[in-house]
């Protein structure tokens, strides 16, 4: 028996695999690193040795000997650094924020994989740091408006504000006034990626056969089969009693067979996330209606509401119960779907619809999606560094990483709008100027940022700093990983802070931006005319030029976007190139 650890947020936590890796179950649990010598002959060895130690059988191999591998999307970015066979391409970012700086964020842990994700990448083409924790919406809100743990320069929200934390009081919709803690402080909200939850059963068995049947569940049948209150509790806020046509009358039981007569008459079993994780107040905020007046997910059955800070559990209680149906995530469910069945959910125009990217990104997956939020702190220095990462996350390579993280990226019209804001953001605060802000050149004087195309990159790996400053990346116990670390250079952190909030209901509709109203509202305004840079692309475009310069022109020679193409080998080794260390 393992006895529990109380860490720094207070909570009593048992030293299990995502304990281990979210960082919850601390101090005792550290991150690992390698170290890869750079620019060297050697390389030809490492870089498959690495390329085998992050893959699946790598991961199956720490298990065994007693290890916690690193999430996929690490591994992504770590391959992505080294240029292993199964790299992502290098990213082409065109413009970065102040040279060593660092971007520090906090906030929702659903945005925060995103944000981890965009922060590995851009890394590779900025000397900017990119730290983030994860600490829940509430956190987030919290410490943009210079609260919790320390001020940030973004904080993550997978919900809008709340009366109580920011209101807006200036003609900008977009901009909100800190209402709690700094109150000079304000933020600019961006909506980043479109969230999302899926409703699951296991993929044959009781509940898969019953929703078959009757072709889904609408809101009002989840609220039911999920909700604490009794028939008439529903009825007096607003339920409708006809979403459950063959009701017994009986509040202590919710029988498969009460949603239609060809159902088997099973007791519905139930599950989710527990109270520790945001999709739980999700699913209670769009699903339980009441929720403010005590309306909960219902624990007083004879099998009540299963929950768990695991998904992986979660999956288990359906596999072992053909009669139950869960949720998640949608990011999880995606990448995880094998033995479960999605449940369609009616929409507002009383279709059916499965949850897809697809489907989230055109709206009609709804009411169970959402915008997520990145709050930029509205300050002159701040929004130099903050503007241009967020532009890279709104890219088209940016959007890629989004979907690859599980969630839908927002339409290119939405995106047009989004830098719209930012540009307006600018305006306001910098009078229309970002001159802080630099073009990623990416030529040989800068040797420390761009010493070839293997320059590495501090990790996307949930990298934070401590109290003094280090960075924290790499792996969780025993995993083979890849971080930046300039030769002789060895302040490496190996502990990781976490934070967890519960968040109560959203508030006040009429507080809310024009982003959480409706997606349609907000994607409908007007948009400005916003020039975009576009790359040079002289050499490696003009067929008149020497193939040597269209194939092999190197950093100083061309825009990043002629060499970042290449295949590994065919970058030139310059001579004044020094050694460098992956750690």
């Amino acid at each position: 028996w393992a006895a529990k650890i109380r860490n720094d947020r207070g909570h009593f936590i048992e030293p299990l695999g995502v304990s281990v890796e979210d960082g919850t179950y601390s101090p005792f649990s550290r991150r690992l690193t390698m170290n890869v010598v750079d620019n060297h002959p050697s390389q030809s060895l490492t870089t498959p040795f690495l390329e085998f130690g992050l893959s699946t059988l790598g991961e199956e191999l720490l298990e065994y000997t007693g290890n916690i591998p690193i999430p996929e999307l690490e591994r992504v970015t770590m391959r992505t650094r080294v240029q292993t066979a199964s790299a992502m391409e290098l990213p082409q970012i065109e413009e970065c924020g102040p040279e060593g700086r660092e971007l520090k964020i906090a906030g929702s842990t659903t945005v925060y994989h995103i944000v981890n994700l965009w922060g590995g990448m851009y890394e590779i083409g900025c000397d900017v740091k990119v730290n983030a924790e994860g600490g829940g919406s509430s956190g987030g809100a919290d410490r943009v408006c210079g609260g919790g743990d320390g001020p940030v320069d973004i904080g993550m929200m997978s919900r809008d504000w709340k009366p109580n934390e920011a209101k807006t009081e200036r003609s900008l919709s977009f901009s909100y006034q800190c209402v709690d803690f700094d109150t000079t402080r304000s933020a600019v909200q961006i909506p980043v990626a479109i969230d999302s939850l899926a409703v699951a059963t296991s993929r044959s068995g009781i509940a898969q056969e019953c929703i078959e049947k009757i072709g889904g569940l609408s809101p009002d049948q989840l609220r039911w089969i999920f909700s604490n209150y009794s028939t008439k509790k529903l009825e007096e806020s607003g339920w409708d009693s006809s979403s459950v046509p063959n009701s017994d009358g009986d509040d202590s039981t919710h029988l498969w067979s009460e949603l239609s007569s060809d159902c088997a008459s099973t007791e519905i079993l139930i599950g989710g996330p527990d109270d520790m994780r945001e999709s739980f107040y999700y699913m209670q905020e769009t699903v339980l209606l009441d929720h403010s007046n005590g309306e909960n997910f219902d624990t007083n059955r004879l099998d009540s509401y299963y929950g768990s800070a695991r998904d992986d559990e979660i999956v288990s209680f359906l596999k072992e119960n053909s009669a139950g149906i869960a949720f998640f995530e949608y990011s999880f469910f995606a990448a995880n779907r094998s033995p479960m069945s999605a449940v369609p959910v009616k929409n507002k125009s009383g279709k059916f619809v499965s949850p897809s990217i697809d489907t989230i990104t055109d709206g009609s997956y709804e009411p169970l999606s959402r915008l997520i939020f990145a709050n930029l702190y509205e300050d002159k220095e701040s929004l130099a560094a903050t503007v241009p990462f967020i532009k890279f996350g709104l890219s088209i390579k940016g959007q890629q990483l989004v979907e690859l993280a599980g969630y839908a990226s927002l339409s290119p019209f939405e995106r047009d709008t989004v830098l719209n804001t930012l540009d307006a953001a600018v305006n306001a605060v910098m009078g229309g100027s970002s001159s802080q802000t630099v073009t990623n050149t990416q030529n040989n004087d800068n040797s420390d940022n761009n010493a070839g195309v293997n320059s590495p990159s501090s990790s996307e790996s949930y990298s934070e700093v401590d109290e003094g400053g280090s960075l924290a990346g790499g792996a969780v116990a025993g995993i083979i990983i890849v971080c930046l670390l300039a030769v002789g250079a060895a302040n490496v952190i190996i502990f990781r802070k976490y934070q967890t909030s519960k968040e109560a209901d959203t508030g006040d509709p009429n507080n809310l931006s024009p982003y959480a109203r409706s997606r349609t509202n907000w994607a409908h305004q007007e948009p400005e005319v916003v020039e975009e840079s576009v790359p040079s692309t002289e050499f490696r475009d003009d067929p008149s030029a020497p193939k040597e310069f269209r194939d092999n022109a190197s950093p100083s020679e061309g825009s990043r976007t002629n060499w970042a193409d290449q295949d590994l080998e065919e970058y030139p080794v310059h001579e004044n190139s020094e050694n460098r260390c992956y750690v």
